[in-house]
């Protein structure tokens, strides 16, 4: 799969690390992760919010792995939280 970033000239520039939008080109699969929940395989919540995240996210990892993908194969992530969370998700992030 090929990414490219799109960044006009003629636009504002992204900030935070982020590109107006991308292309995606010669992707030949797609992977479609159900919402995932901070629980680990022997059954383990963290209680900390931060740690909730962190678990997700290696949730996430190991989906992708057993499908033989990465976080670079990942296209779109939809973050829901609880709104009276910290708002750190964003820091959790791993890309």
């Amino acid at each position: 799969m090929n990414r490219k970033e799109i960044n006009p000239d003629t636009m504002a520039a992204a900030v935070g690390g982020y590109s107006q939008a991308f292309e995606v080109s010669r992707a030949s699969r797609l992977l479609f992760i159900s919402g995932q929940i901070p629980e680990a395989a022997g059954g383990f919540v963290p209680t900390s919010f931060d740690e909730q995240c962190e678990q997700v996210w290696r949730n996430i990892a190991e989906v992708l792995a057993a499908a033989s993908m990465s976080y670079e194969n990942l296209v779109k992530v939809h973050n829901i939280s609880d709104a009276r969370g910290s708002g750190s998700t964003k820091q959790r992030n791993p890309s």
